[in-house]
């Protein structure tokens, strides 16, 4: 699971082994009093544990979650992808099992279309249909919805492919054809719509929409591409075209520059007036996702295997593994911490500070990522969107450490506090 090996024990333990190292990464109790015939694990994360006379969750780093379910008459089980277990009697009758709980980290979810692209801004996710371009937004923090007509003064309806939350309440979109980039206020009338191309062009993937600034990666029939720095304020204004061929990201830069890195790998930094002012080989190829930190000016990118954060003010670069193909990356907390979602619908952390592993903090199995996850730091919960939900998962530290205590009764131990407590920081007690 996610790279880890998870073993019951008949001596009640689960224990979870790192299949890259080879180490045991953890080891917590189980209630079960005789051996395990079924092992599996929920799209939460939550390992289920079935044995002869119950079944269990466990949570691989704080132990049982208190959720047990006792069986008899057991001929064979197996658990499900969506956590349930398939339970066959001795007298041939099946049955499936649910079990309650949810992981410690999830503190809420509400369900969206399975199959819709989802952005996440300000408190909100817009998400877009792409059978029918229909667009609903969602309040993160109470589950209200609203969806949203949009109609053009003369009549027409865009062709939107992508809906990103303002910092007003509104929308921004984005359409196929034309590369057009408009913005809609809370009850879907146009407020300003610019046109970065002819009718001959689209958006490409790559671009990044901050709050001031924006990029976009405009394709042209004729295999060509361009850059575009548009400003966001009151009207929209595009600042600079930059042909570029082989661009794979952009991103605005300071002063009204854009960074640029092409699909060999290469980073330059253009000023204001399109002239190189840097340039850097990352050595990485086959970038596909991208990220930028507005509080400390890092960029990240990933591909299928490995990543690489930037710090374009130093010309530092460092690596990191994806271990499969990332669907989106947060740099969060300060640019101090670096969530990877997968497109499988597993988050992990890489913690920048100490360039290590920061653990698995939700199991995608049998999941699909709908876009790209959103950091709400007014509560510390980071929203990612899988499968048909939207869930909110508790990424402050302090919270991790209080939740050891609450669910396994005790605080971390030291190989606990340095593999799951990202930061340099001392081991101190929540439980005190």
């Amino acid at each position: 699971d996610a790279g880890q090996l998870l073993l019951p024990t008949i001596d009640n333990e689960l224990i979870t082994v790192d299949l890259k190292s080879g180490g045991v990464v953890a080891t917590v109790p189980t209630t079960g009093t005789t051996p395990a015939r079924a092992v599996g694990v929920r799209p939460d994360g939550l390992v289920v544990i079935a044995t002869e006379g119950q079944i269990e969750l466990v949570d691989r780093n704080t132990g049982p979650t208190g959720d047990v379910v006792p069986v008899r008459d057991v001929h064979r089980m197996r658990v499900r992808p969506d956590g349930s277990v398939l339970k066959i009697g001795n007298d041939a009758r099946s049955e499936i099992i649910e079990l309650g709980g949810t992981s410690p980290v999830v503190q809420q979810r509400w369900d969206i279309d399975d199959g819709s692209l989802v952005n996440m801004r300000h408190g909100r996710a817009a998400s877009v249909d792409p059978t029918t371009g229909g667009i609903e937004v969602v309040d993160l923090a109470t589950g209200e919805r609203n969806e949203l007509s949009l109609v053009r003064p003369d009549g027409t309806t865009p062709p939107v492919v992508a809906a990103i939350p303002d910092s007003t309440g509104g929308i921004w979109t984005f359409t196929g054809t034309g590369a057009v980039a408009a913005r809609w206020d809370s009850e879907g009338q146009l407020i300003d719509e610019l046109s970065m191309g002819s009718r001959d062009t689209y958006f490409a993937g790559g671009g990044f929409v901050g709050e001031e600034r924006g990029t976009s990666i405009i394709e042209r029939d004729d295999g060509t591409t361009e850059v575009s720095l548009f400003a966001i304020g009151t009207d929209l204004e595009v600042l600079m075209h930059l042909d570029a061929p082989d661009v794979a990201s952009a991103f605005p830069a300071p002063d009204d520059g854009v960074y640029l890195i092409d699909r060999f790998g290469m980073f330059r930094s253009y000023d204001a007036s399109g002239a190189v002012i840097d340039e850097i080989d990352l050595g990485v190829t086959t970038l596909i996702v991208n990220e930028r930190d507005e509080s400390s000016g890092f960029l990240a990118l990933a591909g299928p295997r490995t990543g690489v954060i930037i710090d374009p003010a130093t010309g530092e670069v460092d690596e990191f593994p994806t271990n499969g193909l990332p669907s989106s990356i947060d740099l969060i907390d300060g640019g101090r911490l670096l969530v990877i979602s997968g497109a499988d619908g597993t988050v992990s952390i890489w913690d920048v500070e100490r360039n290590a592993p920061g653990g698995v903090i939700w199991n995608g199995a049998g999941s699909t990522g709908q876009g790209a996850s959103y950091f709400d730091e007014t509560n510390g919960l980071l929203w990612i969107a899988s499968s048909g939900e939207l869930v909110g998962l508790e990424m402050t530290p302090e919270r991790w450490i209080e939740l050891a205590c609450t669910e396994a009764g005790r605080d971390f131990t030291d190989e606990e506090w340095d593999r799951l407590v990202p930061g340099a920081g001392p081991r101190r007690s929540a439980c005190a």
